[in-house]
């Protein structure tokens, strides 16, 4: 399996530690929104992600769809299968859930935690595969 980040029109940045897993896209819209992820994000599985921020420290669910100029606030969790729509501006510390998306609550430390070790998790996938070679 492969992910896309499409890089032809606007630039795409990924932060250090950050991850973005199987069958998921990253595109840009030409001329007005890049894609740009912070350190310690991890992308899950057929995530689609169009000219948006996603800053620091945040888990963005299987499934989900973040669109043009949306912002997603550091230390987020964007609940799987969750559409953002364009514009959108979440708050750090956020829990999104929905299509379209909606605030269901602030996230506790114990969330910010398992953010870390989903993105460590597969830090640790990348030594183990460094090894092997």
């Amino acid at each position: 399996m492969n992910a896309v980040l499409r890089g032809d029109v606007h630039s795409i940045r990924v932060g250090h530690y950050s991850n973005i897993q199987d069958c998921s896209v990253l595109h840009g819209m030409k001329e007005k929104f890049g894609v740009f992820l912070g350190d310690y994000v991890t992308v899950g599985h057929s995530v689609t992600l169009h000219g948006c921020t996603i800053e620091d420290r945040c888990l963005i669910g299987m499934g989900s769809i973040v669109l043009n100029g949306a912002r997603i606030g550091s230390g987020s969790i964007i609940a799987a299968g969750t559409l953002i729509p364009e514009g959108t501006v979440i708050e750090p510390n956020s829990l999104w859930m929905g299509s379209p998306g909606k605030f269901r609550r602030r996230l506790e430390e114990k969330d910010q935690e398992m953010i870390l070790m989903y993105a460590e998790n597969y830090l640790g996938y990348k030594e183990m595969y460094l090894k092997e070679k």
